[in-house]
């Protein structure tokens, strides 16, 4: 017995982990409902799992009050600790990644200027295949 309230105390210490990782990716993208609806479910499918492992599929009210206050514990003590790391990492990728778009941009930009001014530029000037020269269209339309 005392075996399974320490699986489910690691249980809810690694779902602490989890909700911690899923944190770090809710502050990436600020997108809170898929990433909290995605530990959810994952959360239920462990606790599903645990259920069937240790207890035949028996749920027991004391187990599973173990796992949400492990959570609890985890997400009080240790989740403070790496709260501004996180946002810091956080910060400085989305740092990173803004001026790597805009160096993206900036090249595509500068592509895209080349290729219509080249083709306006050259777009009125065509060769004779006779004699290889070049000559613009609007002069030969003034002749």
């Amino acid at each position: 017995m005392a075996e399974q309230y320490l699986y489910a105390v690691v249980l809810g210490l690694l779902l602490g982990v989890l909700l911690d990782f899923f944190r770090f990716f809710r502050l990436l993208f600020n997108d809170r409902f898929f990433f909290d609806f995605f530990y959810w479910i994952i959360s239920a499918v462990c606790v599903f799992c645990y259920l069937i492992i240790f207890n035949n599929g028996e749920i027991r009210i004391l187990i599973i009050l173990v796992i949400f206050s492990s959570v609890a514990f985890y997400a009080l003590t240790f989740a403070k600790l790496t709260e501004n790391i996180q946002k810091l990492i956080t910060g400085k990728i989305r740092k990173w990644s803004k001026n790597c778009f805009k160096k993206v941009k900036k090249v595509l930009k500068s592509m895209y200027n080349i290729y219509y001014n080249n083709k306006v530029k050259f777009r009125n000037v065509k060769t004779t295949e006779n004699k290889g020269e070049v000559y613009d269209r609007k002069e030969k339309q003034k002749k």
